[in-house]
């Protein structure tokens, strides 16, 4: 039986939203994050995009997978950095904003929202640095972030 396009996606993300409710980060990190980089970016996008305002570890979850696909819908897009860019700048939780981190690293040429990439970056370097808990658990757990972190 053929899996219907874009049934493939739902369940990936069902997955995904599980996962991170029970913590199963390895399960994320090295059996759904590389599939849904093989999915539909733009329909994977707008479903990921539904869920920014749940739980840490959701919100986590979320921004993890965001950085991993081809988003080539210029408004979904816009709509992804810019959720991110209020995930890196204000969520209270390390992980969520750190994610949220590596996805706008990804964007920071973006033709329309690059300064607000760049902005957004810098003042989530900022907080890290006025967080001193954080700069261990980022730099152990996120390695994207590494270099940012020691600049």
């Amino acid at each position: 039986m053929e899996v219907k396009e874009g049934n493939r996606e739902k369940n990936l993300i069902a997955d995904l939203i599980n996962a991170a409710s029970e913590q199963e980060w390895e399960t994320i990190d090295d059996e759904i994050i590389p599939q849904l980089a093989k999915c539909d970016g733009n329909m994977v996008t707008e479903q990921l995009l539904e869920y920014v305002d749940e739980t840490p570890d959701i919100r986590d979850a979320v921004a993890t997978g965001l950085a991993v696909l081809r988003i080539k819908n210029r408004g979904i897009k816009k709509r992804a950095i810019e959720a991110m860019i209020k995930m890196a700048e204000e969520d209270e939780e390390m992980f969520p904003a750190g994610r949220a981190t590596v996805f706008l690293l990804g964007n920071r040429r973006d033709p329309e929202l690059g300064n607000q990439v760049m902005a957004a970056i810098e003042t989530f370097r900022t907080r890290v640095k006025d967080k001193k808990d954080w700069i261990e658990g980022l730099s152990e757990n996120i390695r994207q972030l590494r270099r940012l972190l020691t600049k």
